[in-house]
C-alpha cells in the first residue's frame, strides 16, 4: 500500500476541541478515499495551524481526475464554517486543501 508522510507546522488545539476533531475525521476520510481509489504510491498530509486559521492538506501520487470533493468531507467542514477545495489533473495525483477559521473570544485557544 502507499506510504503516509506527516508534516505538521504549530498545533495548540486540544484533544477535545470540535475544530480538531473535524480535522482529523476529515483528514481520515480523505487518507481512507487516496488508498482505496487511488492508485496511490504516496500520501502527504500537512497540517498548519496560526492565530487566524487551520489548514489541512492531503495529497496523493495517484490516477487522479476526482471531479468533485467527497460529500462527506464538505459537510464535515461546513459544521466547523470551514472550506474544501480538490486539485485533480487527470494521471496527476490529488490534493485537498481544508481551511477552516479558528474561533476567537472568550474560551478561545491562543497560538
Amino acid at each position: 500500500g502507499p506510504r503516509p508522510v506527516l508534516g505538521a507546522g504549530g498545533g495548540d488545539r486540544p484533544d477535545d476541541d470540535p475544530l480538531a476533531l473535524n480535522l482529523y475525521l476529515a483528514a481520515g476520510e480523505a487518507i481512507t478515499n487516496a488508498v482505496k481509489h487511488s492508485g496511490a504510491g504516496l500520501i502527504r498530509v500537512h497540517l498548519g495551524i496560526d492565530a487566524d486559521d487551520a489548514e489541512l492538506s492531503v495529497s496523493d501520487d495517484g490516477m487522479g481526475a476526482v471531479a468533485d470533493v467527497p460529500p462527506s468531507i464538505a459537510s464535515r467542514l461546513a459544521t466547523v464554517d470551514g472550506s474544501v477545495r480538490v486539485t485533480s489533473p487527470s494521471r496527476g495525483g490529488t490534493v485537498l486543501d481544508l481551511r477552516v477559521r479558528r474561533p476567537t473570544g472568550p474560551g478561545a485557544v491562543t497560538a
